[in-house]
């Protein structure tokens, strides 16, 4: 039924924006929130009276507190929630923070438990931290663990009753997917409640909330995270956010981002010091209170990010030039010896591998240390990476989601591993290979125009079950030709039957390039092109049949 229902919508001829703005009204989530007021209580969260009675104790007796935040993005958004917390609000000298390196292991980690401490408080991470929280339980602490990702049932629960997870057994808190400082938000507004403690916590970390329900991918069609990366897109544009990044990121990247400019541009500027240098450096600029600092760390996280580019593509084209005989199965798997550099851009390059061949991938890099491949891996189509590799009874180690995954195989394992996934996927039919492209309809092309691009602006923010729309068009492809440094973006002239109609149109990081003055079904989005003093329609292509 709902196959027949999309591919009527598909067909679905637009000629007006009043029919576009039916069909996105019908996509939102009918959970929707509107106000901070409409929030839940987070006691509501099980086990949060737990935490809170915790975190009261060790502040109570002047106990050392240990804080432990992921690297990535929302990682970071914890540390500068814990950061801002405690350095203005809620003063409190026995506090320490711990942003995780990678390198050396995911989350909460055995090493990061040490003498003299009463309290670990984990965030963003420590659903699967079975051995650190056991260690430190038997030193004489106690933890809470905050987090956000689902627990394995498998390895069990760490052993604490002070597990603040939506995803755990048993919690019936009414709004699970959303990010790891979402999480810890509702664990300080909790404790700033029980302490009464007078701080508008939302005006104070909508910042954070926004940008990592942004950057951890969190459905954006629905409820608290609709609500924040919202109320931050429209603060931001108005310059009413008070974060010093958000100002520096306005002012010299976009003076109206929309989500996607946040997820496009920033996110990956603040992520790639957990990869190339250190994710400290990334937490420096989210929590700097000057204008002149911020664009230092502003410049140097650019440079950072530039960096990370560089390394990802020179992986790419060695991973191309030196393992070809890998791409023709249909998983392609990389048994790479990399330089240690290398492996912090393991995933984006499967996902390069993805989009290029269309078929899902993993990049392996071997660690003569443990004699061990460790990888990250990406799918395509609509197949469930997490759930292929699950059962794979040579796996030392994986964990993820049905679209990436990181993943561990010991090298006396990895040729069984090896053949085993390659026989299961030589099994999924041939259609689960293909990415469906949604579209809301077809546009007849002399009614495209600029007002379209602006009646969607009332339906921003877009991102994860809420994307920009995709539609369709017929058109004559008057002139094609590759542009950028590494001539990987194609540049289009496209017209009506009679020539009467043109729009520039670019479909990026491709390297094809079509025949000229044929009709072709276009797939695109609708953007701007910002060249000249006219406004004029641009298309972003998707694809070209």
């Amino acid at each position: 039924m709902q196959e027949e229902l999309e591919k009527k919508q598909e067909n679905k001829v637009i000629t007006s924006i009043e029919d576009i703005e039916e069909i996105l009204k019908n996509k939102l989530h009918q959970d929707q929130i509107d106000s901070v007021d409409q929030f839940p209580d987070p006691f509501e969260l099980k086990n949060m009276q737990i935490a809170v009675d915790y975190f009261i104790e060790a502040v109570s007796n002047n106990k050392k507190i240990k804080c432990i935040c992921d690297s990535d993005c929302d990682g970071l958004g914890t540390y500068t929630l814990f950061w801002n917390f405690f350095s203005k609000y809620f003063k409190y000298q026995y506090v320490e923070f711990i942003i995780t390196d990678r390198k050396q292991g995911y989350g909460f980690l055995p090493a990061h438990v040490t003498e003299g401490v009463g309290l670990y408080i984990t965030a963003d991470n420590g659903i699967t931290s079975v051995e650190a929280t056991k260690k430190a339980r038997e030193m004489g602490a106690k933890v809470i663990i905050t987090d956000h990702h689902q627990p394995d049932l498998e390895l069990g629960l760490p052993d604490t009753p002070a597990i603040v997870d939506p995803h755990i057994p048993e919690d019936t808190f009414k709004y699970k997917d959303i990010s790891g400082t979402f999480v810890l938000w509702f664990f300080l507004k909790a404790v700033s409640t029980k302490l009464g403690l007078d701080i508008d916590l939302f005006k104070e970390f909508l910042p954070e909330l926004g940008l990592t329900t942004i950057s951890d991918v969190m459905p954006i069609d629905r409820h608290l995270n609709r609500f924040v990366v919202k109320e931050l897109t429209t603060g931001v544009q108005k310059n009413s956010i008070e974060r010093i990044y958000f100002k520096t990121f306005r002012e010299y990247v976009s003076d109206a981002p929309t989500a996607e400019d946040i997820a496009f541009n920033l996110t990956p500027m603040i992520n790639a010091t957990q990869r190339i240098t250190k994710a400290d450096h990334g937490a420096l600029f989210m929590i700097q209170e000057t204008e002149e600092k911020s664009l230092e760390w502003f410049n140097y996280l650019k440079q950072v990010n530039n960096t990370r580019k560089k390394i990802q593509n020179d992986l790419f084209e060695y991973v191309e030039k030196h393992y070809k005989q890998y791409f023709d199965k249909d998983f392609i798997i990389i048994p790479g010896r990399f330089h240690k550099e290398y492996k912090s851009v393991a995933g984006i390059v499967a996902s390069k591998l993805v989009e290029k061949y269309n078929k899902p991938a993993i990049v392996f890099n071997f660690n003569p240390d443990t004699q061990e491949y460790s990888g990250s891996g990406r799918t395509a189509g609509k197949i469930n990476i997490l759930e292929i590799l699950r059962d794979n009874k040579y796996v030392k180690q994986v964990g993820g989601h049905k679209q990436a995954l990181g993943i561990t195989v010991t090298l006396e394992n990895f040729d069984n591993f090896y053949k085993e996934l390659l026989d299961k996927s030589a099994k999924i039919p041939k259609e689960m290979f293909k990415s469906d492209i949604e579209t809301i309809g077809f546009i007849p092309f002399n009614y495209l125009d600029i007002s379209l691009y602006d009646a969607l602006k009332e339906f921003e923010p877009f991102g994860k079950d809420y994307e920009r729309p995709v539609f369709k068009t017929s058109a004559i492809i008057k002139k094609a030709k590759l542009v950028g440094k590494d001539k990987n973006h194609l540049s289009l002239e496209l017209s009506d039957k009679n020539n009467l109609i043109n729009f520039k149109a670019m479909k990026f990081f491709t390297s094809e390039i079509p025949a000229i003055n044929e009709e072709r079904i276009i797939y695109f989005k609708l953007g701007e092109d910002t060249f000249g003093r006219e406004r004029k329609l641009m298309l972003n292509v998707v694809s070209i049949e």
